[in-house]
C-alpha cells in the first residue's frame, strides 16, 4: 500500500513534486510503442512519434565524468529514432550544472516549469460555479477518447498526441487505470477541458489541466484543477502537486498553491542537430 507523504514541509514538498513527476512518466512504459529505462542514472521513455514529451529524460543522477557519454548516448536514441527529445532538471539532478551541459550538446534551454503544490486541508470545499460548466468523468472507450481529443486540442498540440494518450490509458492495467481520475469539462454540452489526476510517491498529482482557446478566461481551468485537487483528497491524500507554466501560476496561487522548485525543459531537434554538424 502507498504511504502518504504527512509532512508538508517545503524539502519533502519539492522531494514529492520530482517523485511524483517521475512516477507519471513512468507510466507511459505500459504503451506498447514506448521503451522505459528506470534505472539509478536516469528515468527515461523513447518512442517513434515525434514528440518531445513523449521522448524525455528524468531524474538523472550521474558522475561528473558520466555526463557526456550519458547526453551522447540520448542524442543517439533520438537520432536513431528521428525524434526530438526533452531532458528535464530539477533540484534533484545531479550533477547541479546539467543544464549548462546539455546545452553544449546541443540541447535549447526553453520555458521552465514551476512546481507547485498545497496541503489539501486547506483547499476550500466551495467555489463561484461557472455559467454552463459541467465537470464529468469518462467511462466508455467513446468518452475516453473524447476526453484524449479535447485535451490534445486544448494543449494545441497534434492530434497524434491524444491518439497516443488513448492507447496508453487502455494499455494500462486495471489498478492502474483504477488509481487515475479523468475529468472532462463541458460548456453548455460542448467538451472544452481536461485535467488529470495521477497518484504517486504518496501525493495527488495533477496533469493534463488544459481549456480550448476559445473558452479561456471563464474560470474552468480554475474548476477542473480544483476538482483533481478534492478528488485527491478525498481518497485521503494530504498534498496536492502539479507542474505550471508561467501563465498559469497565478491561476494555482488563486487556489492556494505555493511555488516550491523548477523544472528545467532542455530540448533537443533533430534536424538542428544535422544542421550544427554540417556547419562544423
Amino acid at each position: 500500500m502507498e504511504r502518504i507523504l504527512g509532512d508538508c514541509s517545503s524539502a519533502s514538498m519539492t522531494e514529492a513534486l520530482e517523485a511524483n513527476l517521475c512516477a507519471t512518466w513512468s507510466l507511459f512504459g505500459c504503451e506498447p510503442g514506448v521503451e522505459l529505462h528506470d534505472g539509478p542514472d536516469a528515468l527515461w521513455t523513447l518512442t517513434d512519434i515525434p514528440f518531445a514529451l513523449l521522448n524525455a529524460v528524468l531524474r538523472a543522477r550521474l558522475e561528473p565524468p558520466e555526463v557526456d557519454a550519458a547526453i551522447d548516448a540520448a542524442i543517439a536514441r533520438g537520432r536513431e529514432r528521428g525524434v526530438p527529445l526533452v531532458w528535464l532538471t530539477g533540484p534533484a539532478t545531479r550533477p547541479a550544472d546539467l543544464g549548462g551541459s546539455l546545452e553544449a550538446h546541443g540541447f535549447v534551454c526553453g520555458d521552465e516549469m514551476l512546481g507547485m503544490a498545497i496541503d489539501l486541508s486547506l483547499l476550500p470545499e466551495g467555489s463561484a460555479p461557472v455559467p454552463g460548466l459541467t465537470v464529468s468523468e469518462p467511462g466508455d472507450a467513446a468518452e475516453l477518447r473524447t476526453w484524449c481529443a479535447t485535451m490534445a486540442a486544448a494543449y494545441e498540440y497534434p492530434p497524434f498526441f491524444g491518439e497516443f494518450f488513448e492507447r496508453w490509458l487502455h494499455a494500462l492495467s486495471p489498478a492502474q487505470r483504477s488509481s487515475l481520475a479523468l475529468f472532462l469539462g463541458s460548456l453548455d454540452g460542448e467538451p472544452v477541458a481536461s485535467s488529470l489526476l495521477v497518484p504517486g510517491a504518496g501525493v495527488a498529482g495533477v496533469y493534463c489541466v488544459a481549456t480550448l482557446p476559445e473558452a479561456r478566461r471563464r474560470g474552468i481551468g480554475s474548476a477542473l484543477t480544483r476538482r483533481a485537487l478534492l478528488e485527491g483528497r478525498s481518497r485521503g491524500y494530504r498534498v496536492g502537486v502539479l507542474m505550471a507554466e508561467k501563465p498559469g501560476v497565478g491561476l494555482y496561487r488563486r487556489l492556494g498553491l505555493r511555488e516550491y522548485c523548477t523544472i528545467g525543459c532542455y530540448l533537443w531537434e533533430p534536424a538542428a542537430s544535422a544542421e550544427a554538424a554540417g556547419r562544423g
